[in-house]
């Protein structure tokens, strides 16, 4: 997924866009930020000098104190405004990386399963959220970082009158010192995005690894296989690669320091050096030297941070970028008003191809099948021969390369995705039980509760008889490592509850991607059987390796290498005695030696 460079204004204004629709009062508070902060070392250098002269005027206690206090008073609210402002920046900045982060996460949810599901696609994923990892990222630190820039070039012209009297050799020295930090940023910010994309993909192997080995499940396999050897060598490995990384970065950003710290010794010490002339030739004062310095280092200041503040927001810039390339990534899925649902579903797949990303392997090349309303198909064939793949393109969880996928003669591209997702109630081979009740995971994302479904639900999947057990009932939470009187189902069991939720969303096309692959062939076969009597009325989809499973679909196609090799009825392949009467023998024959061998 290649980045796109937008630049610091487009991106600025992006952001800016952004918090003026959501947040007016931050805007405002950014608007205020800047003569506060233009005028404050302003007020701060010229109470100094206020004092001293009067002193050295022999003005009356009267107006030293009159004049003290006024400038004081205006230092001190300067001050107070800073510190106020400072600190609602932090609050309305979080809030607003808290609001960024949720749209984020929105856009993961809503975006296609090809994205998503595809390593280029977690990768732009971990990219886009630097953007709202923490307290120190652009998104919370923008309106101060933006603010800041612009107080620095109000600042400039507006000091740039009193500099007027100063050495120009001081002056171009401070210009130098500020065009040679610009060329050494940009150096600066073309290292970081080098080693940053090195850092990005180490991170998301760290935190994989972290991820497994905090996993009470997997614990017992980390114990008896030493597999902790193996995870800890990973983690060197990673942390290896991540060390050398972060030491190139703080190379870089030392040499940028060392550059900066030198200039600010010429420019303090000739600044010195020319104020001090001044004074001794009687040219300024005391109180005006000290004026003439605060504001030289102020202006330097101001003209660095410049600088140092445009180097920076280009690096964060970046974040930004893989923000919007994420959160602007089009999918080609209708999300808006699509083609009304039909009432019969008959499916096609017309000359589909697939791959996955850039790889050159087709899954499936010219596949043609045909789906009829209410049809019981079987889809069969060793592991690895596309039978999920084909039931992903089916339900518009990926799409073909080439060809189309068709519902009543309709590209499914046509309808809206979420009417589109509703017609299917399916059952996955990999089940993630999230830590909630189980009556809250049953009907999960679905249609209004209803008591009546969910009983049903309950009792056709076998789950009802598994929660009469528990003292909380189906009000029980799952999964331990969350709740603290929670409890954890047995695989059975977990199969029991998807099962029991794709019954309660009732949707008009049935499939079931091998959810029983971990039990015994007897174990499976009822369950699809007691799935079959439950979803009669529907279409229905049987996935599985074990051929004898779904001997009682209307049809099983037989994959292979990326094409139908074999259809029909059971009776039907077996009679043709190809290749599926082959595997059929064979598992048969598997089956009744260990039957046997278990007899005795």
């Amino acid at each position: 997924m290649e980045s796109k460079e937008r630049g610091l204004i487009k991106n600025s204004l992006y952001m800016l866009k952004n918090i003026l629709k959501t947040d007016k009062i931050l805007f405002s508070l950014m608007v205020l930020y800047i003569p506060v902060f233009v005028f404050s070392p302003l007020a701060s250098a010229y109470l100094p000098r206020a004092v001293i002269e009067s002193i050295q005027n022999n003005a009356g206690i009267s107006v030293f104190i009159q004049n003290f206090l006024i400038i004081a008073f205006i230092v001190a609210a300067l001050k107070a405004l800073e510190t106020f402002l400072t600190a609602r920046f932090n609050c309305h900045g979080s809030y607003r990386r808290i609001e960024l982060m949720t749209e984020l996460y929105k856009k993961m949810w809503t975006m296609s399963y090809k994205n998503i599901a595809s390593q280029e696609g977690i990768l732009s994923f971990e990219k886009a959220r630097d953007m709202v990892d923490n307290d120190y990222s652009i998104s919370q630190q923008f309106p101060k970082k933006i603010s800041s820039l612009i107080v620095s070039i109000v600042g400039i012209f507006f000091f740039g009158s009193l500099m007027a009297s100063i050495n120009l050799i001081l002056i171009g020295l401070i210009f130098i010192s500020g065009t040679v930090s610009y060329f050494y940023g940009k150096y600066e910010i073309k290292k970081n995005k080098e080693i940053n994309e090195v850092l990005k993909k180490e991170h998301h192997k760290m935190r994989y690894l972290t991820q497994k080995a905090c996993d009470y499940k997997f614990a017992k396999d980390i114990k008896l296989y030493k597999i902790e050897t193996w995870i800890v060598q990973a983690y060197k490995s990673s942390l290896k690669i991540i060390n050398k990384c972060y030491g190139k970065i703080k190379t870089v950003n030392f040499i940028g320091a060392l550059i900066s710290a030198l200039f600010i010794f010429l420019r303090d010490g000739l600044a010195y050096i020319y104020l001090t002339g001044m004074v001794l030739n009687k040219e300024i004062g005391i109180g005006e030297f000290i004026f003439l310095f605060s504001i030289i280092k102020t202006f330097s200041g101001w003209l660095l941070g410049i600088i140092s503040q445009i180097t920076n927001l280009k690096r964060e810039s970046l974040s930004i970028d893989y923000y919007r390339d994420f959160c602007e990534l089009d999918d080609g899925l209708t999300k808006g008003k699509g083609i009304p649902l039909p009432k019969k579903f008959d499916i096609e797949l017309k000359n589909v191809s697939f791959k996955y990303g850039e790889s050159e392997k087709y899954i499936f090349k010219d596949l043609n099948l045909r789906i009829e309303d209410k049809e019981k198909l079987a889809i069969v064939g060793v592991n690895g021969a596309g039978k999920t793949t084909l039931t992903c393109l089916i339900m518009n969880l990926l799409q073909p390369t080439e060809g189309e996928v068709l519902l009543n003669g309709k590209n499914i591209n046509e309808y809206n995705i979420d009417e589109y997702y509703s017609l299917f109630s399916t059952v996955f081979q990999d089940m993630y039980v999230l830590p909630d009740t189980i009556k809250n995971l049953v009907t999960a994302g679905n249609k209004k509760f209803n008591q009546e479904d969910f009983d049903s639900a309950l009792k056709q999947s076998g789950l009802q008889k598994i929660i009469e057990n528990l003292n909380e009932k189906e009000n029980t939470y799952l999964v331990k490592g969350v709740w603290p009187n929670a409890i954890d189902l047995s695989g059975g069991q977990e199969q029991r509850l998807m099962l029991a939720r794709a019954l309660y969303k009732n949707g008009h096309i049935s499939i079931l991607d091998e959810p029983t692959a971990a039990l015994d062939p007897i174990a499976e076969s009822q369950i699809y059987s007691e799935y079959n009597n439950m979803t009669k009325d529907k279409t229905s989809i049987f996935i599985s390796h074990r051929l004898a499973s779904t001997r009682f679909c209307d049809r099983i196609i037989l994959i292979e290498n990326g094409k139908i090799i074999e259809e029909g009825s059971h009776l039907d392949l077996i009679k043709q005695n190809g290749e599926y009467k082959k595997m059929f023998d064979i598992q048969s024959s598997y089956y009744q030696d260990n039957k046997h061998k278990g007899g005795k």
